[in-house]
């Protein structure tokens, strides 16, 4: 196989990979998964975690706290 053929055919096996985690891992169904990957469907982290992508947000620091010895 020419390394023009492995070069083009690696976005399809990248992203039937990401699918098949997706699937996996959010308890979705392949077909919407599909779906939601063809209309590069952008999620806040609310949706993210309505989706199963994430279990929960965590909230972030305050913008005045600094670490122990940070400048």
């Amino acid at each position: 196989m020419s390394e023009l053929v492995v070069r083009a055919e690696e976005p399809a096996r990248t992203r039937a990979s990401l699918e098949e985690l997706l699937v996996r891992h959010t308890g979705r169904t392949p077909e919407q998964v599909s779906a939601d990957v063809e209309r590069e469907t952008f999620l806040t982290a609310e949706d993210a975690v309505a989706y199963g992508l994430v279990d929960e947000i965590v909230p972030g620091r305050r913008p005045w706290a600094r670490p122990h010895g940070g400048r």
